[in-house]
């Protein structure tokens, strides 16, 4: 699928990757933005995020964000094999979701 965020669900999708920038800061701030995060992490799938990305994740405000879960994040482009072996793997169940709104 080839659409913004904002204009479709995030069920769409297999895994979400948030790049840095200068973008990443009214990311942060986007209701929408945190509840495409949230609702991908409800639903188990892969998440990276990338240098100033990681305060989206942080903005979502996540339980747990380690490998362990399927959330990866790093400054730099070095997560990006593991995470897509995270795709690979589709979903991760052992994640905590109850704190997540979505």
């Amino acid at each position: 699928m080839n659409r913004a965020a904002p204009n479709a669900a995030s069920v769409f999708y297999d895994a979400v990757i948030v790049p840095g920038g200068k973008s990443a800061g009214s990311l942060a701030k986007s209701g929408a933005a945190i509840n495409f995060i949230n609702e991908t992490f409800h639903h188990g799938k892969p998440i990276a995020a990338l240098s100033d990305g990681k305060s989206v994740l942080e903005a979502a405000r996540l339980p747990e964000m380690t490998k362990k879960v399927g959330v990866f994040t790093a400054d730099d482009e070095s997560v990006l094999p593991a995470f897509i072996d995270a795709i690979k793997q589709h979903r991760y169940h052992n994640r905590t979701v109850a704190p997540v709104a979505a």
